[in-house]
């Protein structure tokens, strides 16, 4: 691959220059800090590698002038960008310069990048057959938590960064080692995300549930750090539903998620300080997913309603219980003041069917333990009759599904509150009169019980 040199003392200057660009030509791009470290380097290649010279002209270690000066004594006939903020009537070493455009340009500092991709990619056509290449268009890429490459240090893919809605930047490439001081580095520019192609995405998604499963199934760590864990997994796990739908790799990881919960509330733990820290990871469709199961097993528990296949099928229906909706049309449906009927009618239209949609796809998995799809199908019912899909009443609402549906209505009304005594008190007078009829009486003093704080 052809090289373009980007001579810069600014480091921070030199860096964006490079990924702006990468984002849109792919060569291959050498950073130098000052003149005579380029010429060193110049000295030993072929004239035939480098495709273009990016310059600064005012560094501590050789001007832009001496770089120019090297090119033109030698055989070198690549196309030279001089960027710097110096005005160019005052640079004696550019005689000439510009009186081969084709070939040779000025751009002041700062530039706008446009301006600099449109210079760029115009010398590129005059000196090659016109073809740049680039890289990928958006909808090529998966988006990858940043925090899932502290898991190896072997990049087997290439990984990109996103500089804007059209271009991303390979910054490692396969084959490539790195270490954790790498991925900081960026994580402390505001960098969340990585992205990887969709090609190479499967190869990746299938290494990460391999990792994540394996953190699940340890024994040795403390509610918090597992259920950080438990997050992660949450957060491969919706990518890869997103990427591929439900397939044999993402129920196994979800039901990989549910064994370590179950895990934790057999161990019979502080709930209060549980709440706090499943409140606090609280902020998306699956994290409150895994809150869900949480407070439903906890329930089940408290009824000594605790078999391995009773707890399970609960857990696996809170994780998937959402996954039709979109994030927005779940933080939507979220609020205290959420009404079905504000909705465009394309999204009131998916908010209904979501429960009857998921429990037709969870149905057909022989997999997936019998009685999900039922919970899943009707966490949205009431002990009035008036929920949908089915408008079941009290009496005709399985037991199982009175305890998910309680404990999601006490995760809204908790919101991120404490449970106080007082809190408590406010839910358990508010809930006896929604809750204390039918199917659902059990399952509410098994809440009672489970959440009381200590006084």
């Amino acid at each position: 691959m052809k090289k373009v040199l980007i001579v810069e003392d600014n480091e921070d200057i030199r860096e964006l220059l490079n990924l702006s660009l990468e984002a849109d030509f792919n060569y291959d791009y050498i950073q130098f800090e000052g003149a005579f470290e380029a010429i060193e380097f110049l000295k030993d290649q072929k004239t035939s590698d480098i495709h273009m010279i990016i310059s600064d002209f005012n560094m501590p270690e050789g001007t832009g002038g001496d770089l120019y000066k090297f090119i033109k004594d030698s055989d070198y006939n690549c196309p030279f960008i001089l960027f710097t903020s110096e005005q160019f009537a005052d640079l004696k070493d550019f005689g000439g310069f510009l009186d081969t455009p084709e070939k040779h340009r000025h751009i002041s500092k700062p530039t706008d990048l446009d301006e600099l991709h449109e210079i760029f990619n115009e010398l590129s056509h005059n000196f090659t057959d016109g073809q740049t290449e680039v890289i990928c268009e958006p909808d090529d890429y998966v988006r990858i938590n940043i925090k899932h490459l502290y898991k190896s240090n072997d990049a087997f893919i290439n990984y990109y960064i996103k500089l804007s809605s059209s271009k991303f930047v390979k910054i490692i490439k396969k084959g490539d080692l790195y270490d954790d001081s790498f991925i900081k580095k960026y994580q402390e520019k505001g960098v969340c995300f990585f992205f990887a192609t969709k090609n190479d995405f499967e190869q990746l998604n299938c290494n990460l549930i391999h990792i994540i499963t394996k953190d699940l199934n340890c024994e040795h760590r403390g509610s918090e750090e597992q259920i950080g864990i438990q997050n992660d997994a949450l957060d491969i796990l919706e990518t890869s539903i997103k990427n591929f739908g439900l397939t044999k790799q993402t129920i196994t990881l979800a039901k990989n998620i549910a064994k370590s919960a179950i895990k934790i509330i057999n161990k019979g733990p502080k709930l209060h300080g549980l709440l706090k820290n499943l409140q606090g990871t609280n902020k998306d469709l699956y994290q409150h997913g895994l809150f869900s199961s949480y407070v439903a097993t906890a329930i089940c528990a408290s009824l000594n309603w605790k078999s391995h296949a009773t707890l399970e099928k609960i857990a696996i229906a809170a994780i998937f219980h959402d996954y039709k909706l979109t994030e927005e049309l779940f933080k939507l449906s979220s609020q205290k003041l959420f009404l079905v009927d504000e909705l465009e009618t394309a999204e009131r239209k998916i908010y209904l069917n979501h429960p009857k949609d998921a429990a037709s796809e969870i149905d057909q998995d022989d997999s997936i333990p019998e009685g999900v799809s039922q919970i899943i199908l009707q966490h949205h019912e009431t002990p009035t009759g008036s929920g949908f899909p089915k408008q079941l009443g009290a009496g005709n609402t399985a037991p199982i599904s009175c305890v998910f549906i309680i404990s999601e209505d006490f995760i809204h009304e908790l919101g991120s509150r404490e449970l106080t005594k007082k809190i408590y008190n406010e839910i358990k007078e508010k809930f006896k009169k929604k809750y204390d009829k039918g199917n659902y009486k059990k399952p509410l003093e098994g809440l009672l019980k489970a959440f009381n704080p200590p006084s």
